[in-house]
């Protein structure tokens, strides 16, 4: 469970930086930055790798945590990051990860008990 809660917080801790860095942001900003879109890619790319290396029994046991989907995202910006679909991205950033944080800051709790 130690190795787990150590993935777990660095995918909590990218997430606060995803928010950090897109406060009072639009996907306008989005689209016009290219230093905001590589901050955003490359932490979406590490929840992505610490979903992928948290272990099967913990995503057994919080089905409710989209695993597989972040661990996709994660998949999409590697393998094809010149036809990354910002739109999608941005509705992760602003309506994904929000609930996500609170899921995974209960999970880390109950797992660090």
């Amino acid at each position: 469970m130690k190795r787990d809660s150590v993935f777990i917080e660095h995918i909590l801790h990218e997430i606060g930086y995803i928010e950090e860095k897109c406060q009072q942001k639009t996907l306008d900003d989005l689209y016009s930055d290219v230093d905001l879109q590589h901050i955003v890619s490359r932490a979406l790319e590490i929840i992505g790798e610490a979903s992928r290396n948290v272990s099967m029994a913990i995503k057994d046991r919080y089905p409710d945590i989209p695993w597989k989907e972040m661990i996709g995202v994660r998949d999409r910006i590697i393998h094809s990051y010149f036809s990354i679909n910002w739109v999608i991205v941005w509705d992760i950033v602003t309506n994904e990860l929000f609930t996500l944080k609170n899921q995974l800051e209960d999970v880390l709790s109950e797992i660090e008990e």
